[in-house]
This record gives structure tokens, C-alpha cells and sequence, in this order.
């Protein structure tokens, strides 16, 4: 081949461009550096990986090592972990371990945000564009990436506009009678989470990680994994029943309280899963998550916010909120009767 037909790349992603000389060539630090001949592109591709290139592996590897310590030093909750460490398996799959970071172009994070919207809806769509940012970011700040990873102005969030648009007018709580329904169908261990739910405002990571120890004399007292911030909640008789009928026996008190017939920890998607699969044998539309929208807008015919945040572990960013010191037991109860006797229809 001559020196003056050069060749194109083998993709368009190809980090190496053919120079004059008849080899494949990439600046590296400021210095122009060569790699295999043209008519061994994969060779070339090869030596330059093994040249001191950070590749996707390397950077999802370190990173998911630092969230693993984060996890130890409870800095994050298991569901955040376990977010990141999805996250990292699929940029794997999708680019492969050994893609050079310096491969990855705007136009590859374009076709990497349609691969994801295959199966995503806008909203874990935008998650999951985050998650992606907060990985390479971390690369830049622990001084693995000399300058920021350009994603290009198509690798964003959907916008708020998007957001409301895609998810329309549903109403996203249920019926006391949905309710009913749905504790009918569901196992012991189920029940007791849904009636968490909409008791005291529990997803499924709450369910998870809530250790024995937060049950205070008919009260759960625990942070919320989320943000961190202090939650109390008096439970009703019925929830109080179901939890101790499936709480683990002989839990130690710093242990999840609810765990499988087995003894293995529940997950968020296992929650998830079962509970689709009791809405859909008993024909109720709607998440997990439902039940804590429902505790939020029928707890709010109350008109206590203050008690109903701490509840639900709101974030309160008001100045009243820096000087107040105490909430009274009483307003929590209050808004927590008032659910019950939605649901259960008694005085």
C-alpha cells in the first residue's frame, strides 16, 4: 500500500489515525507516538492499550472498589452500591474492558444513550446517564483522566418538561380498597413490607436494610438510607402484627430484620419483583413506591407537614427547621391515625 493512500479507520471510535509514515500514530502526553502498520490496525489497537492506556475496565474497576469502602464506612446505602456496580457491568458489556477512555467520543455516548432507551423508561433513562457521569467524573477527580470526559451535548438528563410530559396524568397512589387487595395476595413477609409502606412512608431499600434494633416500643426509629435523615413512625396494630410475624428470629440487633425463609437479605429488585407479581394476580396497576405517595397525599388531610416530614424523612430546608429542636409524639400519631382510619375505616 502506498504511503499516500492512507487508510480509514477501522471504526469510527478508532483511537489511532494513520500517518504518513505508514503507521498508526496517537499523541500520548503531548508526544506523537507510533503503533504497528497500517495493515494491523488490531495490533496496533493492541500495543497502544498496553502502552499505559486507561481502559473502561480500569477506571469501573477502581471506582467500584472506592464505592465498596464508601459501603463499609456506610458513606452509601447497599441499593447505591449496587446501582454504581450495574452501571459499571453495562459500560463494560456495551464498550468492552479494554476500551481506551480516550475512545470514547461524544457519538459513542450517543449510541450508548439509544442502547440504554431500548429498554429503559425517560426517567431511569436519566438515572442511569448519571450514574455513567459520576463514574468518568470520579476518573478525573482521582487524577486517572489528565482533562473531563467530553459526552457531548446529547448525553444528558431529560429535561423536568420531559419528565412530566412522559409520565402524563397518572395517579400514582392507591385505593384503600387496591390496598386491601394487594395484602391479600401477598406473603407474610410482603404484607409486612407493604404495610410498612403506607404506614410509615418505607420503600424497598428501607425494607432492606431495617435493622431489628429500630423497633422502639411500638415505634420505628431509622434514618432514611437515602439522605440520611431521622425518621420516626408509630406503627398501627396491624403493621406492628405483621412485622413481628416475619421479622428473622434470633436477629442480632444491627441485622436486617427482614430476611428470606432462608436467612438471605432481600434487595430492592426482589421487593420489586414480588410486588409486581401480587399487583398483577390481584389486577391492581401501580409500584412499591406507590405506597409511600399514598402515606404522603392522604397523611397531608392532616395539614401537620412538620410531622408528616419527619415521617417520611423529607429533607426540611426551611430556617424553621434549623431552630426547631423537638417535634411532639403526638402530631406523629395524629397524622398516622388518620391514615389508619382511611384504610381501615375505624375511629
Amino acid at each position: 500500500m502506498s504511503t499516500k493512500e492512507k487508510p480509514a479507520k477501522p471504526y469510527p471510535e478508532f483511537p489511532l489515525f494513520p500517518h504518513a509514515c505508514g503507521k498508526w500514530a496517537k499523541k500520548v502526553g503531548g508526544k506523537l507516538k507510533y503503533y504497528g502498520r497500517w495493515d494491523d490496525p488490531d495490533g496496533a489497537l493492541r500495543e497502544y492499550m498496553g502502552d499505559g492506556c486507561l481502559t473502561v475496565g480500569g477506571v469501573c474497576g477502581q471506582f467500584t472498589k472506592t464505592k465498596c469502602l464508601a459501603l463499609k464506612t456506610g458513606e452509601i446505602c447497599q441499593t447505591t452500591f449496587a446501582d454504581y456496580r450495574r452501571t459499571c457491568e453495562w459500560l463494560q458489556q456495551h464498550f468492552g474492558p479494554d476500551m481506551p477512555v480516550a475512545h470514547l467520543t461524544p457519538e459513542a455516548f450517543t449510541r450508548y444513550k439509544s442502547h440504554l432507551a431500548q429498554r429503559r423508561s425517560l426517567r431511569s433513562l436519566g438515572n442511569e446517564i448519571s450514574r455513567v457521569r459520576v463514574v468518568f467524573k470520579w476518573a478525573y477527580d482521582a487524577c486517572l483522566l489528565e482533562k473531563p470526559l467530553r459526552f457531548g451535548p446529547d448525553f444528558r438528563k431529560p429535561t423536568a418538561r420531559q419528565l412530566r410530559r412522559a409520565d402524563g396524568p397518572v395517579l400514582k397512589m392507591f385505593t384503600a380498597g387496591q390496598i386491601h387487595r394487594l395484602l391479600e395476595e401477598a406473603g407474610v413477609r410482603l404484607r409486612a413490607m407493604m404495610l410498612l409502606g403506607v404506614n410509615c412512608g418505607y420503600g424497598p431499600t428501607d425494607c432492606c436494610e431495617l435493622p431489628r434494633s429500630a423497633l422502639r416500643d411500638g415505634w420505628l426509629v431509622f434514618p432514611r438510607p437515602k439522605t440520611g435523615v431521622e425518621r420516626e413512625c408509630p406503627l398501627w396494630p396491624e403493621t406492628l402484627e405483621a412485622f413481628l410475624s416475619a421479622m428473622s428470629p434470633g436477629a442480632l440487633p444491627g441485622s436486617p430484620a427482614l430476611v428470606q425463609w432462608d436467612g438471605r437479605p432481600f434487595t430492592q429488585q426482589l421487593i420489586s419483583k414480588r410486588f409486581r407479581a401480587a399487583s398483577r394476580a390481584c389486577g391492581v396497576d401501580g409500584s412499591f413506591y406507590w405506597l409511600r405517595h399514598t402515606l404522603e397525599t392522604v397523611g397531608g388531610d392532616e395539614r401537620d407537614q412538620v410531622a408528616l416530614n419527619r415521617m417520611m424523612g423529607h429533607v426540611d430546608g426551611s430556617m424553621a427547621a434549623v431552630y426547631r429542636e423537638r417535634i411532639d409524639p403526638q402530631r406523629l400519631v395524629d397524622v398516622s391515625e388518620h391514615v389508619r382510619r382511611w384504610l381501615f375505616g375505624q375511629e
